[in-house]
This record gives structure tokens, C-alpha cells and sequence, in this order.
């Protein structure tokens, strides 16, 4: 039957479990600034009773029993975390690229491509109305040197754009590596630590914080196994299993937004990485596009430059550069300049046919294209094509941005929805320590009596 010592037993017990309930909200205290840190709690159960025969069968309780240390988790908004930031970190990578795609072309401004259209088509208006004049023939040619660089300057500017981009990619690459590593290693110390059926919590907590991560560069998928690690997918790659970490691909491929292993083709949907290869990929398309505004420009141009005379009786003169005719080495935005006769002299510039003076006729052709359509700009003038461009990739940031904003909102509401369910409340952990500091004291206080009635015990036993 129970006796003195199994009350003593008792007491010494809950004074352990009610200790551990006093070290554990001491944690939570400790790491209420934490990131990723989630709330601890301590979950008390009854001690198995003793079964005892007093006249009759009976059981008498032994008292509390710490039956684990769990950590307070909502599993469903822990997966909605992860999903919304990897949507605003593809919105605002994107955001942020687009943006300075767009700053390229300085528009609206003086040093916009806009501004040497006007003022390339403005100079051969001026040239036509006064053909033989030397100041009007200057102004042609400097006009014309001035909108080539603003083209090829735009172009290597987006060249450029696409390299940073590239890099960029290839650092996130390198970073899902190393947290692909950091999972697995988590993943080993979370199995190690659960053999004897305990909950690593501060594990799992770092092991959540950096597939969260994760989950900021490449839309990612967890799913814990039964052995407690965390199977990892990165874009549909296996990027972690039981066996370790795999690396993440490396080639990719802007235009599809995709990454290849081995002829296996993934798709990038969310994340940084989603939103440099955007990038990457709008930064080429502006480029092709150039490269077709500069060709039209340059053949427009040159095809009626070549029909006039100048005042020195040369004929068949190109204004720009012609095209390359080699099929390897094409022309486009990034070699446009003025004809090696231009560069030479102005004089080489052609007002008219004849080469007489005061015949601007050519000169007015040339300055009409600035509001002729042209087949090969789906019917666009050159100045529209251009503006077009531009402002597409202008919104194209913007609309961005707008993304990025509405993500930010919606994963604020969900981070403060998971805090909320897992993070350290300090009231609530004040009145947990109070109620364990109390439920110690009376255990204490028991225990103290206990000792009181078996001194007071062995002092009538010696009389």
C-alpha cells in the first residue's frame, strides 16, 4: 500500500515538472526577439496509478508527470507563408529589375532615345528648308551621331542588365545550395535527437527558418517524412531526401524560365530566382527589339540617302553604317553609327537629288519618316515603335511593383496570423511563470510538511 515515501517521490517529481515549466517559459522570455523562434510549452500528465488492496482494490495517484516540452506550430499557415513570400520576392525581384531596364532609355527626359528622334528628324527639317546651309549640314550629322550612340548606349546598357541579372541568378543558385545543405544537416540532427521520441525543438524551429528562406529564393515543397526529416523540393527538383542534399541545376534558360539537370526540364515559378530570370529575359527582348528599331532606322534612312547629291556631286551615300553581310555577324542597335563618309565630313550629307542649291527635297523625305508606318514595325512609325518599348517595359515594372505591394500586404497578414499561433507572447509567458512559480512553492510547502510529520514521527519513536 502507498507510504511515506511514495509521497516524498511524489513531491520530488512535481517539484522537477514544475521546474522544467519555469525553465521552459525562461526560454521563451529569452528569445521573445528570435527570429523564427516558436513558443514552448510545457505539457503535464498524470503519473500511471498505483493499484493497492485496503479491504478492496483501490488506486491511489502519484502524482504529475512531464509528459513532453512541444512547441506551438500551425502547420496550414507555416504553408501559406511560405508560398506568399516566395510570390513577393518573385514581384519585387521582378519589380526591382524592370525598373532599372526601364531607366535605361532615360525616359521622359533630354537624354531619352524620344529626345534624339526628335531632334534627328527636327535637324533634316532645318537641312531641307536650307540645303546649302553649312550650319544645317553640321547639325544633320550631329544628330545623327547623337541618336546612334543613344541606341547603341541603350543597347549595351541592356547588355549589361542582363549580365548583373545573370549574376544574381547564378548567387541565388549557389545560396539554395548551401541552405539545401543546412537542411539536410538539420534534417540528421532532427532524426538523431527524435530516436528517443523527444522534440528537438530549437531544430525544427532552425530547420523552418531556413526553408523559409528557401522558399524567398525558388517555389519550394515540404514534406515531412516518417522519420521526422523534411523531404525538400525546389521548382519540382529533389533538392533534399534522406539521403542528403542534391545540388540545385545551374544551367538555366531566361526565355522559358526554366532550369535543366540532366535533359529534366524545371519550371522557376516563385521566388528571387523567378524574378531575376524576368528580368534577364525582358532585358534580352528590349535588346532584340533595339536591334529591330536600328535596322529599320538605318535602311529607311540610308535607302533614301542614297537616291540624292550632295553639293560635290557624289551620289549613292549612306547616311549610317550599312547592315553586315555576314550571316555570323549580324548588325543591329549595338553597331549603329554614322557611314565612314559622314564621319569624315558633314558635306557628304545629301539635301536633294541634284545637288543643286536649294534643293532640301531628299531632306524632307528623310525628315517624313519620322511619321511614316513601317511594315516591319507592324505598321508602326520608328518614333512610335520606340515609345512603345519603352513604356511597355515602364509598366511592365510598374504593374510589378503593384504586385509586390498586394504580395507585401498579404504576406504581413500572414506572418502576424503565424505569429500570433507561435510566437512568444510576454504576458503570457509573465502569468506562466507566476503559475509554475506558484505550483512549486505549494509542492515545496507539501514536501516541507512531509518532512515536518516524519520528524515529528521519528521524535515519538525515540521516547
Amino acid at each position: 500500500m502507498p507510504g511515506y515515501l511514495d509521497g516524498v517521490s511524489m513531491m520530488a517529481q512535481a517539484l522537477r515538472a514544475f521546474q522544467r515549466g519555469i525553465d521552459t517559459a525562461g526560454h521563451n522570455l529569452a528569445n521573445v526577439n528570435t527570429p523564427g523562434y516558436s513558443r514552448q510549452r510545457v505539457n503535464l500528465t498524470t503519473t500511471e496509478a498505483m493499484r493497492f488492496y485496503e479491504g478492496d482494490w483501490r488506486f491511489q495517484g502519484q502524482g504529475v508527470n512531464l509528459g513532453s516540452i512541444s512547441r506551438a506550430r500551425d502547420l496550414v499557415l507555416e504553408s501559406r507563408w511560405r508560398g506568399q513570400l516566395g510570390e513577393f520576392a518573385r514581384a519585387d525581384t521582378a519589380a526591382s529589375g524592370l525598373s532599372r531596364v526601364a531607366g535605361v532609355y532615360g525616359e521622359p527626359g533630354s537624354d531619352g532615345v524620344s529626345h534624339a528622334f526628335e531632334s534627328f528628324f527636327d535637324a533634316w527639317s532645318g537641312f531641307g528648308a536650307n540645303p546649302s546651309d553649312q550650319a544645317a549640314r553640321l547639325e544633320v550629322r550631329r544628330q545623327g551621331a547623337n541618336l546612334a550612340g543613344r541606341l547603341r548606349g541603350a543597347w549595351f546598357a541592356l547588355e549589361g542588365e542582363a549580365k548583373q541579372a545573370t549574376t544574381e541568378a547564378q548567387e541565388t543558385i549557389a545560396r539554395i545550395n548551401t541552405l539545401a545543405g543546412q537542411i539536410a544537416s538539420l534534417n540528421a540532427r532532427v532524426q538523431a535527437s527524435s530516436l528517443d521520441k523527444s522534440s528537438p525543438n530549437d531544430l525544427l524551429d532552425q530547420r523552418d527558418t531556413a526553408v523559409r528562406e528557401l522558399a524567398g529564393l525558388v517555389n519550394v515543397s515540404v514534406t515531412p517524412n516518417d522519420t521526422g526529416a523534411y523531404v525538400v523540393h525546389a521548382a519540382g527538383f529533389l533538392l533534399v531526401a534522406d539521403f542528403g542534399p542534391r545540388n540545385f541545376p545551374s544551367t538555366f534558360d531566361a526565355k522559358t524560365g526554366t532550369v535543366t539537370d540532366g535533359g529534366v526540364t524545371y519550371t522557376v515559378r516563385q521566388g528571387a530566382l523567378a524574378g531575376q530570370l524576368q528580368t534577364i529575359r525582358t532585358a534580352q527582348t528590349q535588346q532584340s527589339q533595339l536591334d529591330v528599331l536600328a535596322t529599320e532606322l538605318r535602311d529607311a534612312v540610308n535607302s533614301v540617302h542614297r537616291t540624292g547629291t550632295n553639293f560635290k556631286e557624289v551620289t549613292n551615300i549612306d547616311f549610317f553604317n550599312p547592315r553586315s553581310t555576314d550571316p555570323l555577324a549580324p548588325s543591329g542597335a549595338f553597331d549603329l553609327a554614322l557611314s565612314g563618309l559622314l564621319n569624315e565630313s558633314a558635306d557628304y550629307a545629301v539635301a536633294g537629288v541634284s545637288g543643286k542649291p536649294g534643293d532640301g527635297a531628299l531632306a524632307h523625305v528623310i525628315a517624313g519618316l519620322r511619321e511614316a508606318a513601317n511594315s516591319a514595325l507592324n505598321g508602326r512609325t520608328l518614333p512610335g515603335f520606340y515609345g512603345e518599348l519603352a513604356h511597355g517595359v515602364a509598366s511592365d515594372a510598374s504593374s510589378y511593383g503593384q504586385s509586390a505591394d498586394i504580395a507585401s500586404a498579404v504576406l504581413d497578414q500572414t506572418v502576424q496570423q503565424a505569429e500570433a499561433a507561435s510566437g512568444v507572447n510576454l504576458d503570457d509567458e509573465m502569468a506562466q511563470l507566476v503559475q509554475y512559480q506558484r505550483s512549486f512553492q505549494a509542492a515545496a510547502k507539501v514536501l516541507s510538511v512531509m518532512d515536518e510529520v516524519a520528524q515529528d514521527l521519528i521524535g515519538m519513536l525515540r521516547r
